[in-house]
């Protein structure tokens, strides 16, 4: 997982946080208002059902 989380966290402007985020949880939807992680991947809050 580190290393998934390293790759992101080299290939992207994401957080170090932000990327292991993603690494732990890729079947678990990570719920953020922060745009720059909606397009990475993230759900933001007022679309709950998946859409952005």
């Amino acid at each position: 997982m580190v290393l998934k989380a390293l790759r992101q966290f080299e290939e992207t402007n994401l957080d170090w946080v932000d990327c292991l985020l993603f690494a732990y949880s890729p079947e678990i939807p990570v719920y953020t208002f922060d745009q720059v992680m909606v397009a990475a991947g993230g759900v933001h809050p007022n679309h709950a059902d998946g859409r952005r």
